[in-house]
């Protein structure tokens, strides 16, 4: 038996079952008289959460966009956003958290990633990428703008994501 996918924003389909073993968890006098069956072990697909925010954005009318004054963002903006997400190392994701993914009035994305008192800010457009790098509260590297390719990131912005992890 697996968990299953009925909907991409669902919570079923923030879960992913890393194996298919049922674990059967017998009733004591904490629980009801009744046994229950659990799924055991399950793994967030942080990828997977953070693309369903984006999609949150992806999914507002012409009109709700308008109404925030904020530039709806083009759909090479989206797929530039989770084309990113996608490319970098998966451990990275942990440090984002998907109330950190903002739009903003230009039309591009603004992700926070951050680690104790480190930060990345990364701002996604059409064409570029900008960021900067805080460590301890100073400001040690930036880019105003960068030629954004997702099957390439810039060295710059990886070696940013290592300092801050280290």
């Amino acid at each position: 038996m697996f968990i299953p996918y009925p909907h991409p924003y669902s919570i079923e389909s923030l879960l992913k079952p890393v194996s298919q073993k049922l674990v059967i968890i017998p009733s004591d006098e904490y629980v009801e008289k009744e046994d229950f069956e659990l799924y055991y072990p399950v793994k967030f697909d942080m990828l997977s959460i953070l693309v369903n925010q984006i999609e949150k954005f992806h999914n507002f009318s012409k009109e709700q966009w308008e109404y925030s004054g904020y530039k709806m963002p083009e759909g090479v903006t989206f797929d530039n956003t989770i084309g990113f997400l996608s490319s970098i190392p998966e451990a990275y994701l942990f440090n984002l958290n998907p109330e950190n993914i903002e739009p903003t009035p230009y039309g591009t994305f603004v992700l926070e990633f951050s680690n104790n008192q480190n930060l990345i800010s990364v701002e996604i457009g059409k064409n570029k990428l900008g960021y900067f790098n805080k460590l301890l509260g100073q400001v040690i590297s930036s880019s105003d703008g960068i030629n954004f390719d997702a099957d390439n990131l810039p060295k710059e912005i990886m070696d940013a994501f290592e300092k801050m992890l280290s």
